[in-house]
């Protein structure tokens, strides 16, 4: 949690107070990608979320991994997710973690 991680923050808290949600709707943060470093900007945001008191409640992170039918690294994704969740890291309905893969039809990867 270096001096990034308060920009970080930062923006996140800025970009929050101006979309005017209403008390009860979450600020919804979307990363697509396909490997590590949509990973790690996914991974940096929910500790920002999950280690601020201002966005803990109020932001939703999910990520959409977008790799190879053969790849499946993803299970390690879920059960972390399924871990920060269990053990109250991040709020509930506050992190999501899709698979995606290229050349699969969407009935099979959101089956």
């Amino acid at each position: 949690a270096g001096r990034h991680q308060g920009t970080l923050k930062t923006k996140l808290r800025g970009a929050l107070v101006s979309a005017g949600l209403a008390s009860e709707e979450k600020f919804e943060v979307a990363v697509f990608g396909h490997g590590g470093r949509d990973t790690n900007l996914w991974l940096a945001i929910v500790e920002a979320v999950a280690t601020d008191s201002e966005l803990r409640d109020k932001v939703k992170v999910s990520v959409f991994s977008c790799s190879w039918v053969d790849d499946d690294w993803e299970w390690v994704m879920k059960c972390y997710v399924e871990r920060l969740l269990a053990d109250g890291t991040v709020a509930e309905g506050s992190i999501s973690f899709t698979t995606m893969k290229y050349h699969e039809e969407v009935s099979v990867t959101m089956g």
